[in-house]
């Protein structure tokens, strides 16, 4: 039994966001989450929960909601992605006559719990900040591995990359060049990361949902119905996505770097400055995170303005890279997840957690106007 919570017109626009998976997409509403997933006969598999209560008290707090915010989603974000390549996974073994149980995904799917909570901010919309955790259905932890991958290319190595050019070019580690190369190398390696990945067949198709998952968002923010021909003709590109997340954090990065340059001491050995760069990297990143998340918010708000659009245009540029154009099979994965979650937001849990639905295909759904 959940708790009540307050009831939803219908014509009320709620902020959504959502995940691309392997052969299917994940969407949330304030309230409510749904995974559909394809299967490989073709039919669609649904499952819908509720969301845990928001976040209350201090963590609700600008700047603290969006760094808890985006830890509950993460969590929410691995639970799915795992779902869908166990999904997948049974799949591959029904399929295969006569091969040993228990066969395994591709490599590159494998990979992915490992990878799962960087790839889940790449390839998902900003939550809505106050997601207090996961539901006791949808644990899913947020790995040491993703979180020190996410470290390692937005702090350890582009410093690493900065130093080993310092003394070429004759940088200080508190100069405005340094942090200035810093930057640079923290767009790039980002940017090799998601090339690398768009490389991989099966990552290419989950590039294609992330499209899907966005013109399905797109299609319910112009209050039109969820349909197929409406959702084809919107953008593949979101201001709240998480890539341009990534890139907000890199951009928003470089005043940040150079306020902690001016904290560094200056009459110290290099090693020493060095070091404590590095330190005051670390200890103030997570405020780092909590300010993007408020920039990228406000900036979503403004991308009608010629002013937003244009401070948007690098995260767009980034998100030409890990969304790639969408079949209308995986549109109709993407507005399935979207109309079940709306629907479950109105009607909530009140015999528990629904059972996951299997359905012969799109049209046997009903999505709310």
């Amino acid at each position: 039994m959940t708790s009540p919570r307050p009831s939803v017109e219908p014509s009320v626009r709620l902020t959504v966001g959502g995940q691309a998976l392997v052969e299917g997409v994940m969407m949330r509403s304030p309230h409510a989450l749904s995974v559909v997933l394809r299967r490989r006969d073709g039919s669609l598999l649904v499952r819908t929960r509720s969301l845990p209560p928001p976040l209350r008290g201090w963590r609700s707090l600008p700047l603290a909601r969006g760094l808890f915010g985006l830890l509950g989603a993460l969590r929410l974000g691995n639970a799915a992605l795992r779902f869908s390549l166990e999904t997948y996974a049974q799949d591959r073994e029904g399929a295969d006559a006569g091969a040993e149980a228990g066969t395994a995904p591709p490599v590159a799917l494998g990979v992915l719990p490992r990878l799962g909570s960087l790839t889940w901010l790449l390839l998902s919309l900003e939550p809505e900040p106050g997601v207090a955790g996961t539901a006791p259905e949808q644990e899913g932890r947020v790995g040491l591995a993703p979180l020190l991958l996410g470290l390692l290319l937005l702090l350890l190595l582009p410093h690493a990359v900065a130093l080993g050019l310092a003394a070429p070019l004759g940088l200080e580690p508190t100069s405005l060049a340094f942090q200035g190369v810093t930057t640079l190398a923290q767009l790039g390696l980002v940017l090799g990361y998601l090339l690398a990945l768009r490389r991989v067949p099966e990552i290419h198709r989950l590039f294609q949902y992330h499209g899907a998952e966005h013109q399905a968002v797109h299609t319910y923010e112009a209050a039109e119905r969820l349909t197929v021909a409406g959702a084809r003709e919107k953008s593949r590109l979101h201001p709240r996505c998480g890539t341009s997340f990534v890139v907000m954090v890199s951009l928003v990065g470089l005043p940040w770097l150079v306020a902690l340059a001016a904290l560094t001491p200056t009459d110290a050995s290099a090693l020493t400055q060095h070091l404590t760069l590095l330190a005051l990297k670390l200890l103030s990143f997570p405020l780092l995170v909590g300010l993007t998340f408020e920039l990228q918010r406000q900036l979503a708000r403004w991308s009608g303005h010629r002013a937003g659009a244009l401070l948007s245009t690098p995260g767009f540029l980034a998100q030409r890279v890990t969304t790639i154009a969408a079949t209308d099979e995986q549109r109709e994965i993407a507005l399935a997840a979207l109309g079940s979650a709306l629907l479950h937001e109105r009607q909530g849990e009140p015999g528990g957690p629904p059972p996951d639905q299997a359905y012969p295909g799109f049209e046997a759904l009903t999505l709310p106007g």
